[in-house]
């Protein structure tokens, strides 16, 4: 991209804050939302390089900043800059921890049966994404709500539909596109979580 004059390179960071180094060196532009952190929804930010130039969002005064009108939220902002300091402690540490929870989980389920994990090498170890073959994602859902554990079958930002169009455009199957379910794992998560998990899914593989 730098190659091209007048092209910036604009990264949306928000999912990986708090769980990967992340190398800025290459990017112009970057942002990241504060519930995805453990940060108050409602409030995020865009950092930018010097020399890059915005343009005005909401016209109005410019008492406060020059890219917007209106009053910032200081409560919220204060809550995004806590959020931030405390998310990215010991990032490196954390890491491990839940790449270890990963290869525990996998061993795990490699021991069950109508189970089909989807995640490769290449994913990022807190998000665990596996299919259920013998009901639906949705199905899956309710039965591990029951036990309070709490997954999801599809994206935040995607509508409820019922098939994966993630999953389905990698594996061009539908029936792990149809009972795929999404695990997260942080470095909150403990071994001991993951035997439940484990414990839970025997009985629902089972039925």
């Amino acid at each position: 991209i730098s190659q091209y004059k007048n092209c910036h390179l604009h990264s949306d960071i928000t999912q990986s804050i708090g769980k990967v180094v992340i190398d800025y060196s290459n990017i112009d532009l970057l942002s990241f939302s504060a519930h995805k952190f453990y940060g108050l929804k409602g409030v995020g930010a865009l950092i930018k390089r010097k020399g890059i130039n915005l343009t005005t969002m909401i016209h109005g005064g410019h008492s406060t900043t020059t890219y917007r009108s209106g009053t910032p939220p200081l409560p919220l902002i204060g809550s995004l800059y806590k959020s931030l300091q405390l998310a990215t402690t010991n990032i490196e540490e954390r890491y491990q921890h839940v790449k270890e929870l990963n290869e525990y989980l996998t061993t795990k389920l490699d021991n069950l049966p109508n189970i089909k994990v989807n995640s490769n090498d290449f994913s990022i170890p807190h998000i665990f994404n596996v299919s259920i073959l013998n009901q639906s994602s949705k199905q899956t859902v309710r039965d591990l709500e029951k036990k309070e554990i709490y997954i999801s079958n599809h994206t935040a930002c995607s509508s409820n539909t019922e098939k994966s169009l993630a999953v389905y455009s990698l594996t061009k199957d539908e029936l792990l596109a149809t009972t795929c379910v999404r695990i997260s794992l942080s470095h909150l998560t403990s071994k001991e979580d993951i035997d439940k998990l484990i414990s839970a899914l025997r009985e629902v593989t089972n039925k």
